[in-house]
């Protein structure tokens, strides 16, 4: 049987990079103009502008995009586009930059972001092809779609484009909106494809940033990176397209299909993005594809932290929607410090990969509604190519918080895919579950775990269970137990792991937070809370630009399970910064945060 997830991963991207295909970046009916010297600034006007003035200053701007995208740029320029204008056109980035000298295309002036806003099929209403070293940022990108959710004549917000052969570097896609009219259309966010015609899959970019971005109403994908082979006419299954690929800071919302999927990637990470409501439109031909909120395919060595997932939906297929995925053919992906909840699938799922790790995250009122199982947090080893991986190896489930709070629903599963060729011993190896705090909050049809035939978990230990009553039920291979002392007996998991009562009471706030410095890091301490129930599991600090921040798992920089924490989540050297303490416990009740702190970093290495 075909799963929802073979069907999104090479249906979608097929279609998808097919039409791209037909149109392979490099060719523009306008004639290219050279700009002048390097490091020069220009600047675009569509209220003020004529294509005649030499652009060089506020008084004598460009006009159009048109004259903007038949300019081949040089390291150091700058385009600054008018705050407040709008183009009724597409725009086309030429030329590269340097590391030294980027080449940097904003705004100027006051008001709204610059506005440019098209139809775009096939292709991006800001589109580059083969650019290196630029940097997109502050502008306002309206997608006009052509149909409903369906695939032909897609158009892509920022849609950049690389052909394989020379590795590219230095892209950064940087505080942007991009939307379209509704979710129910055939749009695309923001694209960075990779086009090989045969041969091997090697590196074509490097040290690539999408950051602090708002995607909103676009049909098929929020944010997507991937690659296709034109010769095979199919998506690339290579884990070294990309390099030191950072998501990081963006908020997505209101989605068709996907949220964001980074594919081919390696040394890379998604973090601190917010991603609300993906999932939310069923094709309109009536096909289905099954959704994710957030994750990885075929990468490896890569990190997903301090995201928060939420409020995912099917599109109308009947599973998928989960939050957080680490999809197949991956390797040592962690997923670690994420907050997953109210999803229509898992929360967290994993499909075929080896080492993949769920750390540190926190995960409530998923229904599980997907053919992975019904977990708050599900294994599994689903693989759309069997030749590459196939299995669930050396997987970790530990240190997590995980509410489970719908009924019908458990902790953690573990679901067996047979590939139908692959032999079945083997296929499941090195997995452990253990250290988590597991709170069974419903008790209709619920348990702990559920470990399926086949699907092989080999340790399972030092789990802290919470239940109304202080009971326990778990499953394996269909076989329930009831009673801590009766699974442990039948299966010889959990040893050293104990029963308790719910607690619905929050700990106390945190006091006294304080800070030196030490190798240029801020180093908190502070007095710990007080706590009248299950007891502390840890405490979440977090940091924010200014002193009335919300404490969220986007700003969250870790854990710490005693009363001080230094701060090496990518802060910057001598930049001011606020902090936040709170207290958890052990069946996820947080407690008030502290006062915000101020600290200032020093020179960080």
């Amino acid at each position: 049987m075909r799963s929802a997830l073979q069907v999104r991963v090479f249906k979608i991207m097929t279609a998808f990079l097919l039409l791209l295909a037909s149109a392979i970046p490099g060719i523009s009916v306008l004639d290219t103009q050279k700009a002048f010297a390097a490091n020069t600034t220009y600047y675009v006007s569509n209220s003020t502008g004529n294509d005649s003035n030499n652009g060089t200053s506020q008084s004598t701007p460009w006009k159009t995009m048109a004259k903007v995208s038949g300019i081949t740029f040089q390291p150091g320029d700058r385009i600054l586009l008018k705050s407040g204008d709008t183009w009724n056109e597409k725009l086309t980035l030429k030329g590269s930059g340097t590391k030294a000298s980027p080449i940097t295309i904003t705004s100027y002036g006051t008001g709204n972001k610059p506005l440019i806003k098209s139809g775009a099929p096939n292709s991006g209403v800001v589109y580059g092809s083969n650019i290196s070293h630029w940097l997109i940022q502050g502008l306002a990108v309206e997608i006009i779609p052509s149909s409903r959710l369906l695939w032909p004549d897609k158009a892509t917000g920022i849609l950049i484009e690389y052909n394989a052969g020379t590795v590219y570097e230095g892209l950064q896609i940087d505080g942007n909106n991009v939307y379209s009219s509704s979710a129910d259309s055939n749009t695309y966010g923001i694209s960075v494809q990779a086009f090989f015609n045969g041969g091997t899959y090697g590196k074509v970019g490097k040290d690539f940033v999408i950051s602090n971005n708002s995607v909103s109403k676009v049909g098929w994908y929020a944010i997507i990176t991937g690659g296709y082979d034109t010769a095979a006419n199919t998506g690339v299954s290579s884990q070294e397209t990309y390099e030191n690929m950072y998501v990081v800071g963006n908020n997505v919302s209101n989605i068709g299909n996907q949220g964001i999927v980074i594919g081919n990637a390696n040394g890379s990470a998604i973090e601190r993005n917010v991603v609300r409501a993906a999932g939310q439109v069923a094709p309109a031909n009536g096909e289905h594809y099954g959704p994710g909120g957030l994750w990885f395919v075929a990468s490896r060595d890569s990190f997903i932290r301090f995201n928060e997932v939420s409020d995912m939906g099917n599109s109308g297929a009947p599973g998928d929607g989960a939050g957080i995925n680490i999809d197949w053919y991956c390797t040592n992906i962690t997923a670690q410090y994420n907050l997953s909840y109210n999803n229509s699938g898992n929360g967290f799922t994993t499909m075929s990969n080896n080492g993949g790790k769920f750390l540190n995250n926190k995960v409530y009122g998923n229904r599980g509604e997907q053919h992975n199982g019904d977990g708050q947090i599900a294994l599994g080893n689903f693989t759309a190519r069997r030749d590459l991986m196939t299995g669930a190896k050396n997987m970790v489930v530990a240190y997590n918080t995980i509410i489970v709070d719908v009924a019908g629903t458990t902790g953690v599963n573990s679901t067996f895919a047979d590939d139908g060729v692959t032999p079945i011993a083997g296929l499941w190896t090195g997995n452990s579950i253990y250290r988590n705090n597991i709170v069974v909050k419903s008790a209709t049809n619920t348990s702990v775990f559920d470990i399926g035939t086949n699907a092989t978990i080999d340790q399972i230990w030092e789990n802290k269970i919470y239940s109304s009553g202080s009971t326990f039920t778990a499953k394996k291979n269909g076989t329930t137990y009831s009673g801590l002392w009766n699974w442990q007996g039948a299966t010889g998991f959990d040893s050293g792991s104990f029963v308790y009562a719910l607690d619905a009471t929050a700990p106390g706030s945190v006091s006294g937070l304080s800070s030196t410095l030490s190798g240029g890091y801020v180093q908190l301490s502070w007095s710990a809370a007080t706590d009248s129930g299950s007891g502390i599991a840890h405490y979440n600090i977090y940091r924010g630009t200014t002193a009335s921040f919300t404490p969220a798992y986007a700003n969250m920089v870790g854990e710490s399970t005693g009363t001080s924490f230094t701060d090496n989540a990518r802060p910057k050297s001598n930049t001011t910064y606020y902090y936040k303490v709170q207290a958890e416990d052990y069946n996820g009740n947080n407690g008030a945060a502290s006062a915000a702190h101020t600290a200032t970093t020093g020179l960080i290495p």
